[in-house]
């Protein structure tokens, strides 16, 4: 992952003509950091995280990848190139209701065209790491907040990915549930990864490398 590089240049970006979140912001993160986002509600972090995760296009500017314009690309493009470098981690989990742990966990490898048999057992060891593994074939209705939340950390983390974005994912959390999540993207960032996290958890943000007010 060394080397690796995700930036904004002048972007911009508004949920309709009158207003706008983001208007030339530039910005970027480096492999190897942990970046908190913190800021007042409704200031953009969880758009500026849609934004760099490739989920929503910007309306002008460029979230760059490695020196690459990615936002420019079409939705299959996008969505590839997604699959393969960023993990998400929402603010609620988004766990499918009607689905298994195992099967949530196991979703990201329908972007990826990966075999659901070739990622079961890396998906089984991170379900197991975060001490959640007899949950593997429960559905999320029986989860508490907090093993629900590293189940969702589990998902985001199957393909070793190179971005690591997340939403106040301490937010819901018990302290126990929350400090392992946090120390899950410590060492992902030790690993060489971007871990970009909105938060407004003081505790998370004095354990990052740097912290961008928006």
């Amino acid at each position: 992952m060394t080397g690796r590089m995700l930036e904004t240049r002048e972007l911009g970006f508004g949920y309709d003509q009158r207003s706008s979140l983001f208007d030339g912001y530039t910005e970027s993160f480096a492999a190897g950091e942990m970046v908190a986002l913190t800021g007042c509600s409704g200031r953009g972090k969880s758009t500026l995280l849609y934004l760099l995760g490739l989920m929503m296009k910007p309306d002008r500017g460029a979230v760059v990848i490695n020196g690459a314009d990615a936002s420019s690309l079409g939705d299959a493009a996008r969505a590839h190139l997604r699959a393969d470098l960023i993990g998400f981690v929402f603010q609620d989990a988004c766990l499918d209701s009607t689905r298994t742990i195992i099967d949530n966990v196991l979703e990201t490898c329908l972007y990826r065209s990966q075999p659901r048999s070739a990622a079961r057992s890396r998906a089984l060891a991170l379900l197991e790491s975060f001490g959640v593994e007899s949950h593997a074939e429960s559905r999320p209705a029986r989860l508490s907040g907090g093993q629900a939340g590293r189940i969702a950390l589990c998902r985001a983390l199957l393909n070793d990915p190179a971005i690591i974005l997340a939403d106040e994912p301490t937010g819901n959390l018990d302290d126990a549930s929350a400090a392992i999540v946090t120390e899950a993207f410590r060492a992902r960032a030790a690993a060489g990864a971007i871990v970009v996290v909105a938060t407004h958890d003081s505790t998370l943000v004095a354990l990052c490398d740097r912290h961008v007010v928006l």
